[in-house]
């Protein structure tokens, strides 16, 4: 993906400061909640199968391992510190944006609306963010206790993009999507993210 240099400059910039590396876990966390909270919102309890059920527990124990990682690592210097709103506000806004754009792409389709495969593209979109993420975090993690919870996630997270790209290939609307405007939004709207979080750094 195109994000991938400055992707790499962020983590060698942010992972080298203790409270900036804190911040950054405490974000992922709130990341892969908000992630799980738009599932629950977007499906109907007929479309909870084994896959999709898989997928909810995992975001959300994500979730909980990176913020239990990060109150417990830097010696629980910054186990008090909590994660500001304008941190929480960026983090929403990334996934809203994505989130609107592809109601939007569905929707002009003609079919209405179809929440079940907006999900679908949603998720779709955040488990290839997630592969080019985890691996450039783990590939930079300063210990094996940072390499053992992210080594978790990306073998989760590598089961969740083989499970959406299965199932979207039997769908009709998928080979449109594959050559879709929304794959360079969602490279921008990391890069802006990124951005975002600097800037509440500062």
């Amino acid at each position: 993906m195109a994000t991938r240099i400055s992707w790499n400059r962020f983590l060698s910039e942010y992972l080298n400061t203790e409270l900036s590396h804190y911040l950054w876990l405490r974000a992922l966390s709130y990341l892969e909640y908000v992630g799980y909270r738009k599932m629950v919102k977007a499906l109907q309890y007929q479309e909870v199968n084994r896959e999709v059920y898989h997928h909810l527990s995992d975001e959300i124990r994500h979730s909980y391992l990176l913020k239990e990682l990060a109150e417990k690592s830097f010696e629980g210097r910054y186990f008090h510190v909590p994660l500001e709103p304008s941190f929480i506000h960026c983090a929403e806004s990334y996934f809203q944006d994505i989130d609107r754009e592809v109601d939007l792409w569905v929707e002009n389709l003609g079919q209405g609306e179809r929440p079940y495969l907006c999900y679908l593209l949603v998720s779709y979109l955040i488990e290839k963010r997630a592969m080019v993420v985890y691996p450039q975090y783990y590939a930079q993690a300063p210990e094996n206790t940072f390499k053992l919870i992210l080594q978790k996630i990306i073998k989760d997270e590598r089961e969740h993009l083989n499970y959406l790209e299965e199932h979207l290939a039997k769908l009709p609307e998928s080979k449109a999507f594959q050559s879709s405007p929304i794959w360079p939004f969602e490279e921008a709207r990391f890069e802006t993210f990124l951005g975002d979080f600097k800037q509440c750094l500062a």
